[in-house]
């Protein structure tokens, strides 16, 4: 067995190597490292010994905000290391990671000013009992809601346009005594045998301010301050009554009747349809048929009323007596004989005082002019006579008290009618 050799200056052991271990950096308060921050090893850094210095501070980059937090707080100093090759340096590396989709994160303190605070909107809706305006009462519809039927365009039933709300009633052909044979005015007589050859449609009440409004635009009406749109429109001229007529038959063409269009009745289809087969002075009691006179509902009652509140006549038309006055077509020239379906073209030719002192003709002193029929609601009862006739002697003239209804009839130019001449001579 070998024995151990022991040697008087024993060998030195060798040198144990020495490695440097870097101390964190010291935590930052305001902010932790962004979660999507990577750490990348780097490879040793060079023998050459490192120079003691003072550490940068720390950058954090927000990943949402990519605004930066500086810390304030100082770095423990390093203490030296030797240089060791077998040391590993440790840097933390911080790549900001591209924008991600919105995230709670930490909001940095950069500013004193005080934010609203955000309150979720719940799905459930809110019941408290809060004071609510009261409902206002539900406004009585001048007349009933009409709607086509599959009777539209039949003789002997109701037209009726949707648009307008409007209802005009079928009034059947036949013959009647036109006039007054006692009573009244000059102009009612001599009575005269007028025949209806072909059936036509007549509004069921007065056009109202509403259903002008609704094709026309603006409200004429002198009263319009007076009640609302369930009242008839007055204060238009026989020229605005036909202008109302041409543009709804424009727009319904299509669906008239061949031959027909929307006018104003002549002055014979007026009364005809008014007296609805009676031969009395009205086409019933006046105070259940009317708005006249005194008969309003209130001594300081004010325009036209309402319509279709007073009874309708036999063929289901109202306010023939009353409420406003109606412009016709025409004025029917009396004979005394019969007359079938007329139509007149009338004038009014004026001549003035100074001219009939002068020995001159009248130039230029012609206007057109139409009967007004029915009475108003300010007029005697005796002014809303069946027979009862008015007239205004210039197509443009209109007043707080006329207004009109429609007709659906055959198409007619009054100004290539029979034309007459009335002279008129004020004093």
């Amino acid at each position: 067995m070998a024995q151990p050799v022991v040697h008087a200056n024993p060998p030195v052991a060798p040198a144990t190597p020495v490695v440097a271990v870097v101390p964190p950096p010291p935590p930052v308060e305001q902010s932790a490292p962004a979660p999507h921050s990577q750490v990348a090893a780097v490879p040793p850094a060079p023998a050459t010994p490192p120079t003691p210095a003072e550490p940068p501070p720390l950058v954090v980059v927000q990943p949402e905000t990519h605004d930066t937090i500086r810390s304030t707080a100082p770095a423990a100093p390093r203490p030296p290391a030797p240089p060791a090759p077998e040391s590993i340096a440790v840097k933390p590396v911080f790549v900001t990671p591209p924008p991600a989709p919105p995230a709670p994160v930490a909001t940095p303190i950069a500013s004193t000013a005080s934010v609203a605070p955000v309150i979720p909107v719940s799905p459930t809706p809110i019941t408290a009992d809060l004071p609510r305006p009261a409902p206002a009462p539900a406004a009585t519809p001048a007349t009933p809601s009409v709607r086509r039927t599959d009777t539209q365009g039949r003789a002997d039933a109701p037209f009726v346009v949707e648009r307008l709300d409007l209802m005009l009633m079928p009034i059947p052909a036949g013959s009647f005594a036109m006039g007054s044979a006692v009573g009244g005015a000059e102009g009612e007589r001599p009575v005269t045998r007028v025949t209806i050859t072909r059936p036509f449609w007549l509004g069921r009440t007065e056009v109202t301010r509403g259903q002008w409004k609704r094709l026309m635009g603006r409200d004429p009406s002198e009263w319009q301050n007076e009640g609302g749109d369930d009242r008839p429109v007055e204060a238009v001229s026989w020229l605005d009554a036909i202008d109302f007529c041409k543009r709804l038959t424009e727009e319904m063409r299509s669906e008239l009747p061949a031959g027909y269009a929307f006018t104003l009745p002549t002055e014979a289809e007026w009364e005809y349809a008014c007296r609805a087969g009676t031969t009395g002075e009205y086409a019933g009691n006046l105070d259940a048929l009317a708005w006249y006179g005194a008969k309003n509902p209130a001594p300081d009652a004010k325009g036209p009323q309402p319509v279709a509140r007073k009874q309708a006549n036999a063929w289901g038309l109202h306010d023939m007596h009353g409420n406003v006055a109606e412009w016709c077509l025409d004025i029917t020239e009396f004979s005394g004989g019969t007359l079938t379906d007329p139509l007149f073209y009338s004038i009014t030719r004026v001549v003035l005082k100074a001219q009939r002192d002068a020995g001159r003709k009248a130039k230029n002193q012609e206007v057109h002019c139409a009967a007004v029929r029915g009475g108003a609601w300010d007029s005697s009862a005796a002014a809303c006579r069946s027979a009862s006739r008015e007239s205004e002697s210039d197509y443009g003239a209109y007043s707080g008290t006329v207004g009109f209804r429609i007709a659906l009839a055959p198409a007619r130019d009054p100004l290539t009618a029979k034309k007459v001449v009335h002279t008129y001579k004020p004093e």
